[in-house]
């Protein structure tokens, strides 16, 4: 028997990092498929993805394009690296300029985020450019601290929903 995902259709704008392959792009993708239809266009369901690589953003962006209504939902790219700590606190800034979180401005354009799916990860034994200990302390910087970050100043900085 398949399951049917459901997502309250009061949850309309998405920000997901790591959005560009595996589970990340798979949730983008899902939250395309099920977005709900509507007639007011500034009632579309916002997926926000972040990727490290203007490339597999654009890739990404086209692959989700593919499903679901076009007219239900639109797609933010936001390129940033988590390796990097200003690139982490540049991304924060940029996403709550663009999610403000005044839902009651006259076009709905500043919608405050929904939910924030912190997927971004890196684990790379290969990498030939660093030592052993510069890979540990770079995964660790991505896959601990950098979603700790974004998720600790969205929290402190969006205003609460009633």
């Amino acid at each position: 028997m398949a399951r049917q995902l459901r997502i309250e259709e009061s949850l309309r704008t998405f920000l997901i990092t790591g959005a560009t392959d595996g589970i990340g792009l798979f949730t983008a993708k899902l939250l395309a498929q099920t977005a709900p239809a509507v007639e007011d266009p500034t009632a579309k369901r916002i997926i926000a993805i972040h990727g490290r690589s203007e490339d597999k953003l654009a890739d990404a962006y086209g692959e989700i394009q593919c499903y679901g209504d076009l007219n239900n939902y639109e797609i933010r790219k936001f390129c940033y690296d988590f390796e990097d700590m200003e690139q982490v606190d540049k991304f924060v800034n940029d996403v709550l300029k663009k999610f403000p979180g005044d839902d009651n401005d006259d076009d709905h354009t500043n919608r405050q985020l929904d939910c924030v799916i912190n997927n971004a990860g890196i684990f790379d034994e290969s990498a030939p450019n660093y030592s052993k200990c510069k890979r540990y302390e770079l995964t660790f910087m991505v896959n601990v601290v950098a979603p700790f970050i974004i998720t600790k100043r969205i929290m402190e900085e969006m205003p609460v929903k009633p």
